[in-house]
């Protein structure tokens, strides 16, 4: 009994493993052809090159259906590495975008507790040094902001939901 069952999950295992390369190729396929939501954080030959083995990746899926899940597994992990650097780039910019609105909260959060009347008993020069802190990390923001708009979007960022946590920790504190 534990070995069918052994071999049960086996099998089911393996099933998952071959829907699971299925359903990537056919999500990247369309996410990274030109007008596709990856599409420009590729380089065209990139896409062109990637889309080439997504096919052959498809074609080798049904002439292997008998596979193992290993198999399966490695050729997944085969187009991941090809395809996920776009997708990363994309969910970045995402993310980039969100966090920014939440950074420059924090900034303005911590310009208004200078005025207000419970830390009146609060240092002028700490309050300054507090002021200068959020100016340097705003600063450093716009410069980042632009140095990320002058990148073709196919190039890893240069700005960083880390980037802005580890900032924003350090300044305006």
């Amino acid at each position: 009994e534990t070995k069918i069952r052994a071999e049960m999950k086996e099998i089911e295992d393996t099933e998952n493993a071959r829907n699971d390369l299925e359903t990537y190729i056919y999500n990247m396929r369309d996410k990274c052809s030109e007008t596709g939501q990856y599409g420009a954080y590729m380089l065209s030959a990139d896409r062109d090159a990637f889309q080439s083995e997504l096919l052959k990746a498809e074609d080798w899926l049904y002439d292997n259906f008998e596979a193992t899940k290993v198999q399966y597994v490695e050729k997944m992990s085969e187009l991941q590495a090809k395809g996920d650097p776009a997708a990363n780039r994309f969910k970045a910019e995402e993310e980039r975008a969100d966090y920014e609105v939440e950074f420059k909260k924090t900034i303005a959060h911590y310009r208004q507790l200078q005025s207000e009347d419970k830390y009146s008993h609060i240092a002028l020069e700490k309050k300054q040094t507090i002021l200068d802190q959020c100016a340097q990390a705003e600063g450093w923001l716009e410069s980042k902001k632009a140095e990320q708009a002058a990148l073709p979007k196919h190039q890893d960022p240069v700005l960083s939901v880390a980037d802005m946590r580890q900032i924003g920790r350090a300044s305006c504190r």
